[in-house]
C-alpha cells in the first residue's frame, strides 16, 4: 500500500530520493526507470524556417512576443534592433530543386519587416531615434507586440513603439554608467509597469515606471554591480537577482531597500531527500524568509529591545541577509538566471568556472541547492567561465514517441535545461550528468538563447551574426527504455 500512494502522487522527487526508495523497496524497477528517464526531450537544426540575419555583427540578444509567439526581436551589436514576422505573411517562398528532378522542396525564408538605425549619442533629455551603442537587452511588452524594450551597454533604457519603430521613452537609471552593460526586464504580471534595471557598476536594483520615466524604488543588499536579472514567471511581485559577490537574491517588490530581500540562495544548503518543512510553499516564496524563535520576555524587556533596535538600525535594515560569508556560487559573477515554468526551481550559471545549479524554491527556510553535478564533454563544467552573460533557457513539455500510436505519447513532461558552451548548445535533464544531446550549427559563439513556445523550440543568436531555429527531430526513437517485466533482473 505504501508503494501504491508513493507512485499516486505523481510529484516530482529529487533523484537521490528515487535512489533511497528503490533501495529500501517502496518503488518498483519500472517506476523507477520511468522517473529517472522522463526528463529530456530532444532537438535538431530545423531548416525550416530559415532566419535571414541582415546583421554582420555579433546577436547580443533575442526575444519571442509571448502573447502569440509571431514577432522575433534581435538586437546586435553593431546597436540596432530588428524585427521578423514568423508567420506565412512574413516568410518568403522559395521553391528549390531537390535531388530528384520531380521532387520540388518548399522551404519559408524570413526576412526582417523594420530594422531600427543607429544615431550618435544623443544629448541628455533627447528622445533619440536608436541607440548608439551595443544592443544588450530586447524584450516584448508582456500583453502586446505594439510595444517592446531595449538597453544599450551605455545604460540607456529605451521603449518603443512597434508600428512606428521609433522610441517613445528613454530612461536613464544609472547615472554616467557608459561600459556598465545596462540588463532590464520587464514585470512580466500586475500592470505590466515596472521595469527591473541592473547596472554592472552599481549595486543596487532600481524599478523604474514606464508611465513617468522615473524610478519608483531600490532593492539594496548586494555588496557588488547586478549582473543577472529575472522575474518570476507565476508571481509578478518577486525578483530574482544575480551579483558580481556571487550571491542569488530574491526580492518582494512590495517593499523596499534590504527589507525586500526575501532570501540569500546559499551554496553550503543542499537537498536532503528526508527534508520536511514546517512551513507550507506559498507563490510569494514567503516561507522562504528566516525567523527567529520567539523568546518569552517580559513587556517591559520588549518595550526596551525595541527601543535599542530602533536607535540603532535603519528603516530598511533586515538583519538576517547582513552576512557577508553567503555565496551561491564560487568566486566570480552570477552570468544567468532562469526560472522553471512552475516557479519551484531556479536555474543560476556562475563562478569563474561557470557551474550550473538548481535551486529548490519549495522548501522552508532557504533554497535548497540540488546535489546533483552538470558536466559538458571533456569534465569541464557545463558553462564557460568568466562570461559577463551566460545564454540558458529551460523547456517543459509533453514527450513525443516515435510511434504515434503509443498510449504513453503526450501523457508525461520532460524538462531539459539548455547551455550554451562556446558554439555549441548542451542539453541536460534535471538528473545533472553528461548532456543528453549536443546541438551543432553555430561557426562562432552563442551569445543568447531564447523559447520559441510552438512545439517547445529554441531560438539561438551567436558571434557570428547568424539566428537558428532548433525544435523537436523528424525522426527520433522511444527515449525512454521501456521495461518488458516489472521485476528485478539480478
Amino acid at each position: 500500500m505504501r508503494s501504491a500512494s508513493l507512485l499516486s502522487t505523481g510529484k516530482k522527487q529529487p533523484l537521490c530520493s528515487l535512489v533511497v526508495n528503490r533501495h529500501h523497496g517502496p518503488q518498483s524497477p519500472m517506476a523507477f526507470a520511468k522517473s529517472v528517464n522522463q526528463s529530456f526531450d530532444a532537438k535538431e537544426l530545423l531548416t525550416d524556417p530559415e532566419i535571414i540575419s541582415p546583421h554582420q555583427s555579433s546577436i547580443n540578444c533575442l526575444a519571442v512576443d509571448r502573447a502569440n509567439g509571431r514577432f522575433l526581436l534581435a538586437g546586435s551589436a553593431d546597436g540596432t534592433v530588428s524585427i521578423w514576422d514568423l508567420t506565412k505573411w512574413g516568410s518568403e517562398h522559395h521553391i528549390r530543386q531537390g535531388t530528384n528532378n520531380n521532387t520540388l522542396a518548399r522551404k519559408s525564408a524570413f526576412h526582417p519587416i523594420a530594422r531600427s538605425i543607429k544615431v550618435t549619442a544623443p544629448r541628455n533629455y533627447d528622445i533619440p531615434g536608436g541607440h548608439s551603442s551595443s544592443v544588450a537587452h530586447v524584450q516584448w511588452y508582456p500583453v502586446d507586440s505594439g510595444a517592446f524594450l531595449s538597453s544599450a551597454s551605455d545604460g540607456t533604457l529605451l521603449f518603443w513603439d512597434t508600428n512606428q519603430m521609433q522610441p517613445v521613452l528613454r530612461v536613464n537609471p544609472f547615472d554616467d554608467d557608459a561600459g556598465g552593460g545596462g540588463i532590464a526586464h520587464l514585470q512580466t504580471g500586475g500592470d505590466h509597469s515596472l521595469i527591473a534595471s541592473g547596472s554592472w557598476n552599481d549595486d543596487a536594483i532600481k524599478l523604474v515606471d514606464i508611465r513617468s520615466g522615473a524610478h519608483s524604488h531600490e532593492l539594496s543588499g548586494h555588496r557588488d554591480g547586478i549582473s543577472a536579472l529575472r522575474w518570476s514567471p507565476n508571481m509578478p511581485v518577486v525578483l530574482a537577482s544575480g551579483s558580481k559577490d556571487g550571491t542569488v537574491r530574491l526580492w518582494d517588490i512590495r517593499k523596499s531597500g534590504s527589507r525586500a530581500c526575501i532570501t540569500v540562495c546559499n551554496r553550503e544548503v543542499t537537498a536532503v531527500s528526508s527534508f520536511k518543512p514546517n512551513r507550507p510553499y506559498k507563490a510569494d516564496y514567503s516561507h522562504l524568509r528566516e525567523s527567529k524563535p520567539k523568546e518569552k520576555s517580559s513587556s517591559l524587556t520588549k518595550i526596551k529591545k525595541r527601543k535599542r533596535a530602533s536607535a540603532s538600525l535603519a528603516p530598511n535594515y533586515y538583519q538576517h541577509l547582513q552576512s557577508d560569508y553567503i555565496l551561491s556560487h564560487s568566486i566570480g559573477h552570477v552570468s544567468a538566471l532562469q526560472f522553471f515554468p512552475n516557479g519551484h526551481y531556479l536555474a543560476s550559471i556562475g563562478g569563474i568556472d561557470g557551474d550550473l545549479c538548481l535551486w529548490d524554491l519549495r522548501t522552508a527556510g532557504c533554497p535548497q541547492r540540488q546535489i546533483v553535478k552538470f558536466v559538458a564533454p571533456g569534465g569541464t563544467r557545463a558553462s564557460t567561465g568568466r562570461l559577463r552573460k551566460a545564454p540558458m533557457a529551460i523547456t517543459t513539455g509533453p514527450l513525443y514517441y516515435n510511434n504515434s500510436t503509443s498510449s504513453q505519447e503526450g501523457t508525461r513532461t520532460a524538462t531539459s535545461i539548455w547551455v550554451a558552451k562556446n558554439h555549441n548548445i548542451l542539453g541536460f535533464g534535471m538528473e545533472g550528468g553528461s548532456p543528453q544531446q549536443v546541438l551543432k550549427g553555430h561557426l562562432n559563439m552563442i551569445t543568447c538563447i531564447e523559447t520559441w513556445e510552438p512545439g517547445r523550440r529554441l531560438v539561438t543568436g551567436s558571434r557570428d551574426g547568424m539566428i537558428l531555429c532548433w525544435g523537436k527531430p523528424s525522426a527520433m526513437g522511444n527515449p525512454m527504455p521501456v521495461l518488458d517485466k516489472d521485476a528485478d533482473n539480478w
